[in-house]
């Protein structure tokens, strides 16, 4: 069923938040951005639409987006995190440690945990294009200690589950009894998530547990039956 995103009646933003989560988590990357572009039509600053874009994959979308100096810090922040990821993913690593260096000059003098996790992040996604695993580790490990720190919400502090990110850097650096760990990890918080099913189903086969990933992957059917996108590993 699609859902309008005018607000009717009571409707009110903390929902249409809830929406746009579970969107994100369920692989719906339609009825995401239709939310994400809702927020954004209220506040030209709110992140959804950048963090919609780097789930998702959308770099070209994201690196033909405008940096404004009439945006806010945390907008221009968010923004330069996942354009360096953007830049990385598409293999100009030149442009990504550009963006990354942006990251640093506009947080210093700020150490708020999403804008360390932002950091992290992006010098984990940066080091893993490069191919140096250990570094994009001790990184993205960084990146998930910040998250924990933030504790549990009603809805998640950060917009992607750090686990799942570190867990697809170590099935790329044939670490899969780790990225197994991190997958559990991620489970036990967002239970039955497809991101973490597919990842935690690769590790498994890498291990050559074949029949408990198939078994896995079973279980990720079932949890991607209302994605409209395909997901090859738990992050795109």
């Amino acid at each position: 069923e699609k859902v309008g995103l005018k607000p009717i009646g009571g409707y009110k933003m903390h929902n249409w938040d809830f929406m746009w989560a579970a969107a994100t988590m369920e692989g719906n990357s339609e009825i995401a951005f239709r939310a994400a572009k809702f927020f954004h039509e209220q506040n030209s600053n709110d992140m959804r639409l950048i963090y919609s874009q780097v789930r998702f994959g959308k770099w070209d979308d994201l690196l033909a987006t405008i940096d404004g100096r009439a945006f806010t810090d945390p907008y221009r922040i968010a923004l330069a995190y996942g354009k360096a990821i953007a830049y990385a993913r598409k293999g100009d690593l030149k442009a990504a440690q550009s963006q990354y260096s942006d990251l640093l000059d506009l947080m210093k003098d700020s150490s708020r945990t999403v804008y360390k996790i932002e950091r992290d992040v992006a010098a984990g996604e940066i080091a893993a294009a490069r191919g140096d695993y250990t570094a994009a580790v001790r990184s993205l490990e960084s990146a998930k200690d910040e998250e924990d720190s933030m504790g549990h919400a009603e809805l998640a502090g950060w917009h992607q589950p750090v686990r799942q990110v570190i867990g697809k850097v170590l099935i790329d650096a044939g670490r899969f009894a780790d990225a197994e760990k991190a997958y559990r990890e991620n489970l036990e918080v967002d239970p039955e998530n497809g991101w973490s099913l597919i990842g935690l189903a690769q590790a498994l086969q890498g291990q050559g547990k074949t029949a408990d990933a198939t078994r896995v992957m079973a279980r990720f059917h079932l949890a991607w039956q209302y994605a409209d996108v395909q997901l090859t590993a738990s992050e795109m």
